[in-house]
């Protein structure tokens, strides 16, 4: 159940704690039954299929300041009821916008999804890498290939300095009803 059960839900927890907010960690278990909620906020450390659990069966009304999840949030399956809480999904990815998204959306017929674009973009960054060594055996230290690689669904590829972590860090996807659409540009972590 990890990241979801422990990692996840901690950072989401550091960084309340950081800005001074409060938080309580409320389980989530689709066998037991309603989620409910009495928050300023709710934020969802699920993982995809969970989450359209937790949406099937959340009554606590929209939170004044939204519903949030991480990557694993965004699916266009969860549009329509992600709009009445207000999910927001926070996104390594966003919608390439180009015919490169009508040939994914074409070949997942339930819409477009973190998963959907994870492995889409997973694909062609490893077809980049094996081009790019001349088809050589691949390790961890070919993820230098990548930088600067503009997958198309995000920024160019970069990474923080003395660190593997990705660069920028996320953009926040809002539903429309019918789907998942970016809400401004990507974030980076200041």
């Amino acid at each position: 159940r990890e990241p979801w059960l422990t990692i996840v839900p901690g950072a989401i927890e550091g960084v309340l704690r950081d800005r001074g907010v409060a938080s309580v960690r409320v389980p989530f278990d689709s066998r037991a039954g309603p989620a409910t909620a009495s928050a300023d906020a709710v934020f969802l450390s699920l993982p995809s299929a969970d989450v359209g659990a937790w949406l099937d069966t959340y009554s606590g009304g929209t939170p004044a300041r939204g519903t949030w999840g991480v990557g694993s949030a965004w699916d266009d399956r969860f549009a329509a009821r992600a709009t009445e809480v207000a999910l927001r999904a926070v996104s390594p990815f966003t919608l390439a916008g180009d015919e490169e998204q009508a040939a994914l959306a074409a070949a997942v017929p339930n819409g477009l999804s973190a998963a959907a674009v994870h492995g889409w973009v997973t694909g062609k960054a490893i077809a980049h890498l094996l081009y790019e060594s001349g088809g050589a055996a691949l390790s961890e230290a070919s993820l230098g290939l990548l930088v600067g690689w503009d997958p198309g669904w995000a920024p160019p590829f970069a990474v923080r300095d003395g660190t593997r972590s990705r660069t920028p860090d996320a953009i926040v996807l809002v539903a429309d009803g019918t789907r998942f659409v970016p809400s401004g540009g990507f974030l980076r972590d200041s």
